[in-house]
């Protein structure tokens, strides 16, 4: 048992000399009692602390001038090695450093009351440490909240201190947490769903797009001018331009009276899709659904929102991809995905192409 236990290394004389004597003394304590040299002879006991201590402290050890008898025991040996790796503290100096610490920035608690704890050790405090070692967290802990609140409670203690201080800088990171947590779903929740068109200029698109568009007054892209929604004075004018109606001329987006609807047109303007039920009817799709749907004569395109397209539970409906691009009220672009054929009946029309 002796021989298998891994003795401490040699002591270092270098920094903090008498931090490094305590770590090493207690290191030895350990390894005495684990393998039960301490309850040999007392000259075996100081041949094995001399032996371990390492040549540097043999060295200094020899200068120690102790008399034969103290030199053959253990305690004497290591009183030598205390009062010259450990000399007399100046308590003022000593109680500077720990009336003047503070928490650092980006310091936890733990920390802080550790290096307190180690500070009063050689401030000769008695039975005021525990005492003054509270006193020294509420002067010097950063959190000016968590500071008043110590203040105001009741026979506060150091382990009571201790408590509040170590709850309470759990829950502040328990709540960062939480804070970038919640900046991760807004995120997502900011993602935008795709857009479909349809057959010949009739799309799906995001439906938060289209209410966001809607909610603020923009130079309108029928009349030229601002105004709020369904206040257009360009409905129910037609244009001399392409003798279209809802809009004036000098709006048109038609550049010569031939262009005809078709795939090949690079930009549509798409005015409105949802908002008031103002002209609004009722059609039937693919002879299975009634939708509701707003009439515009001057529409160039069909525009239908993704969460319509799905309650009309339509099966077999093929969606092929477009060049079109789609411009809303204000300039905005609308996203476009596809385009399908769907037919329709409406005030007795039958087959009829959407």
């Amino acid at each position: 048992m002796e021989t298998s236990m891994k003795v401490p290394l040699p002591l270092s004389f270098d920094g903090n000399v008498k931090e490094k004597w305590n770590k090493w003394k207690q290191k030895f304590d350990l390894y005495m009692k684990a393998t039960g040299l301490d309850k040999k002879e007392e000259e075996r006991k100081v041949a094995v602390f001399l032996h371990v201590i390492g040549d540097d402290a043999l060295e200094k050890f020899n200068t120690f001038g102790l008399s034969e008898a103290d030199s053959k025991k253990l305690e004497a040996v290591t009183k030598s090695f205390e009062n010259y790796c450990s000399p007399k503290a100046n308590e003022t100096v000593e109680r500077h450093l720990f009336f003047t610490r503070v928490q650092q920035s980006g310091e936890n608690f733990t920390n802080y009351l550790t290096d307190l704890k180690t500070l009063s050790a050689t401030c000769g405090f008695g039975n005021l440490k525990d005492s003054l070692i509270k006193d020294r967290i509420v002067c010097g802990i950063r959190d000016s909240e968590l500071r008043n609140r110590l203040l105001r409670e009741d026979k506060l203690d150091l382990e009571k201190c201790t408590q509040i201080c170590k709850t309470v800088e759990l829950a502040d990171i328990q709540m960062k947490t939480i804070g970038e947590d919640s900046k991760v779903h807004l995120i997502k929740k900011k993602c935008r769903q795709p857009c479909i068109k349809m057959q010949t200029g009739s799309h799906i698109s995001n439906d938060k797009e289209r209410s966001s568009t809607y909610n603020q007054q923009r130079e309108c892209q029928r009349c030229g001018r601002q105004h709020g929604y369904g206040q257009c004075p360009a409905f129910g004018k037609v244009c001399n331009n392409c003798k279209g109606k809802n809009h004036y001329a000098k709006m048109c987006k038609v550049k010569t009276k031939s262009e005809t609807r078709n795939d090949k047109v690079d930009s549509l303007y798409v005015g409105s899709v949802e908002g008031t039920l103002d002209w609004t009817e009722k059609i039937i799709v693919n002879n299975s659904c009634k939708i509701e749907v707003k009439i515009d004569s001057g529409a160039r395109c069909n525009v239908m929102p993704v969460s319509k397209l799905k309650n009309t539970k339509l099966k077999n409906i093929k969606i092929v991809r477009t060049n079109v691009k789609l411009t809303a009220y204000g300039g905005q672009h609308i996203n476009v995905i596809g385009k399908c054929n769907l037919s329709f009946k409406f005030a007795h029309r039958e087959n009829s192409d959407l």
